[in-house]
């Protein structure tokens, strides 16, 4: 299999939900059929076993990729996504007018 969209990374305020994708296609003789599996650093996350994977109310940083396998077992992995939390204000732009 080629991943021809990788997961992105994203950068959110805490609490917010994100969705993590590939996109995948068969190479030349390749099968159609593939099996994904999505990991947070090195650890396989249970169940998380199609094309994306979401993240409920984001709380912490870390790190996620997916590893994709044809029916002829043959293994390619994702880039790695990093989810990273904004702090103080979760991003947010403030002008204040000073007056004498």
């Amino acid at each position: 299999p080629e991943i021809i969209k990788q997961p992105k990374s994203y950068r959110v305020a805490p609490g917010h939900d994100v969705t993590l994708e590939v996109h995948v296609r068969k190479k030349e003789g390749g099968s159609d059929t593939f099996s994904y599996q999505w990991y947070e650093k090195n650890t396989p996350l249970h169940g998380e076993t199609r094309s994306h994977l979401l993240l409920k109310s984001v709380s912490r940083k870390s790190a996620y990729w997916c590893s994709v396998r044809n029916s002829l077992s043959y293994c390619t992995h994702s880039q790695v996504a990093t989810i990273e939390l904004m702090d103080g204000m979760w991003g947010c732009s403030f002008l204040f007018v000073l007056k004498e």
